[in-house]
């Protein structure tokens, strides 16, 4: 028996379906990179360690990387209005756009050693940055339906997130998350003895169809939205980016270093201007 919350719901789907508009609330958790990560922040801010890149996590590393990071100058996350890694969006086609995950993010690095700020600084043109730590083509594409249409970066560089990740919108009485479903979700199911989670989420998230199909529906809806802004859209393959040798690795242990980010920015630098 459906309760009334239940037809609410069901009534709130009708309306978009027959063309209603979302709250403005709702659209600005659309625009917001992670509200999972940045639940217990005031945006804008400037964080030290985020998400991945704790100081939990850090202190468990080797001693050698953590007398190496010491003797850094210490990180900081600056966050703008929404969450993102980069200054406040606005309308600017000189601008370049960046989708994709950590990598892109640049989680554990300096910001201007991030291979998105290289490129940007290297063309000349003001960077955006949408990339979502543990993102997947999913918050790519939902990010850039939202800024693309209001920057309108003349070119936009998706950085393919690893294929086997999907966004859920979870919604309740309390908050909106953006849940990122990928392998970490699975080593965490198994690792609190939940294999009949896992299998679930492998069987009906993180099957090779859905894998298949959102891949697909994500590149071409990106690429659908870049068309229409005009924006030149350069795809950088996962795979590629995996092969690049890491040398070093970033603060938190886990993600590439300075080295990796520099070759990263030369081959996108090339591609733009080819």
């Amino acid at each position: 028996m459906k309760t009334e919350k239940d037809l609410h719901r069901l009534n709130t789907y009708r309306s978009i379906s027959n063309g209603g508009v979302l709250t403005d609330e709702q659209k600005h958790q659309l625009k917001c990179i992670n509200l999972g990560y940045l639940r217990n922040f005031d945006l804008p801010c400037t964080i030290d360690w985020y998400p991945s890149d704790t100081k939990e996590q850090f202190e468990k590393l080797s001693k050698e990387h953590k007398g190496y990071w010491n003797q850094q100058e210490p990180i900081q996350y600056s966050l703008n209005s929404f969450g993102h890694r980069c200054s406040e969006i606005v309308e600017d086609t000189n601008s370049i756009m960046f989708l994709g995950c950590s990598m892109t993010f640049g989680v554990g690095m300096y910001k201007e050693k991030t291979w998105p700020t290289l490129v940007a600084k290297a063309l000349r043109k003001p960077e955006y940055n949408l990339s979502v730590p543990g993102g997947s083509l999913d918050s790519a594409y939902r990010l850039y339906k939202e800024w693309q249409p209001v920057a309108k970066s003349s070119i936009t560089v998706l950085a393919v997130p690893p294929h086997y990740r999907c966004e859920k919108i979870i919604v309740n009485e309390v908050e909106t998350i953006f849940n990122n479903i990928g392998q970490w979700t699975i080593a965490k199911d198994l690792n609190e003895g939940n294999q009949e989670r896992a299998t679930r989420h492998l069987a009906e998230e993180l099957n090779d169809p859905n894998m298949y199909l959102s891949f697909n529906k994500n590149v071409e809806a990106i690429e659908k939205i870049a068309s229409d802004t005009g924006s030149k859209l350069i795809l950088v393959d996962y795979i590629k980016l995996k092969n690049i040798k890491l040398v070093s690795r970033g603060r938190d242990g886990i993600h590439p270093g300075e080295d990796w980010h520099a070759t990263v920015a030369n081959n996108v630098i090339e591609m733009v201007q080819s």
